[in-house]
């Protein structure tokens, strides 16, 4: 039986699944969130929106059977650098995201060109609203899992 984190959307009814860590011995209560951070802006791809969550928000289930796929293997969590849409801040938007193993800068830019960042803070703490007025994010493999790679600058 295999236990995984996830996350309650904060806009939807979807769950946000998490991949397991590189130590697969390591508890739900040992395992720091997202892996040595306090809080994240985690993206649900359900309904596309960002949501905050802390430690405390991170929750364990037995993976289902038959409907949910095995992020343990197939996931790994990529955070997104989006600039401000605040004219001549000179702050990112760090999205987290759960994408698949292998994945390139092609399909982290499909994913902002669909965000909804209604009231998601920049790191100088701007409400971003609606879509980012640039193109050109940076999309880096955090994730704990061995396959990760970075990936580079997409326009």
């Amino acid at each position: 039986m295999i236990f995984l984190p996830y996350l309650l959307c904060k806009s939807c009814p979807s769950h946000i699944w998490l991949p397991l860590p590189i130590d697969r011995e390591t508890g739900p209560h040992q395992m720091a969130f997202p892996w040595g951070a306090l809080s994240g802006t985690f993206l649900c791809q359900s309904c596309m929106r960002p949501s905050l969550y802390w430690a405390e928000d991170c929750r364990w289930d037995r993976a289902p059977n038959t409907d949910q796929p095995d992020t343990s293997k197939s996931a790994e969590v990529y955070q997104i650098d989006i600039p401000c849409s605040v004219e001549m801040c000179p702050g990112l938007l760090h999205i987290l995201a759960v994408m698949p193993v292998g994945s390139r800068e092609a399909e982290a830019a499909n994913l902002v060109a669909q965000l909804h960042l209604v009231g998601t803070s920049c790191d100088k703490e701007h409400p971003n609203y609606g879509l980012p007025n640039h193109r050109v994010i940076r999309c880096t493999a955090i994730s704990v899992t061995e396959e990760g790679d970075p990936l580079k600058w997409a326009t």
